[in-house]
């Protein structure tokens, strides 16, 4: 009898860890494929960065600690099918979907990852032609995030 239980709760644990995939595991699977392109700044490089640029700028990147890409558009295809098998599955990690657009054969899912009036990640994921995952991770203010739009729409 606790067999059996036991074998049930492994079931149940491996069942809700399924399709769950954090940007980290993406990057840390694909960073070394044939072909992928992978580019992580870091806090002290992205620090570096604020110093250089104009005072507008450097304004909407405060509170922007790293910025992470991956792309497998120059991978072969198995390995963009796996890609893009492990990337639909950070929508189930605990980041919320803002934004989904299709345009021709181009498809594009904007997540942020929430606390409280934070925004601690957004993850840009872009699928067809050029497929690739950029994540920037920081404490965002959603306040900084409409100036931004505001700023960009000019």
């Amino acid at each position: 009898m606790k067999k059996r239980l036991l074998v049930i709760v492994f079931a149940l644990c491996s069942l809700s860890m399924f399709g769950q995939n954090t940007f980290e595991e993406i990057y840390c699977k694909f960073a070394n494929e044939k072909g992928a392109n992978c580019v992580n700044i870091g806090s002290f490089v992205m620090n570096l960065g604020k110093i250089c640029m104009d005072e507008k700028d450097a304004e909407f990147l405060k509170d922007v600690d790293n910025i992470c890409v991956v792309d497998v558009s120059d991978c072969c295809e198995d390995t963009k099918n796996d890609f893009r098998k492990m990337a639909n599955g950070i929508q189930n990690s605990g980041v919320e979907l803002i934004m989904d657009v299709t345009e021709d054969q181009d498809h594009v899912k904007i997540f942020v990852k929430k606390e409280n009036d934070m925004i601690k990640q957004f993850i840009v994921y872009s699928m067809g032609e050029d497929t690739c995952l950029i994540n920037i991770g920081g404490n965002i203010k959603m306040d900084d995030v409409q100036k931004l739009v505001k700023y960009s729409m000019r």
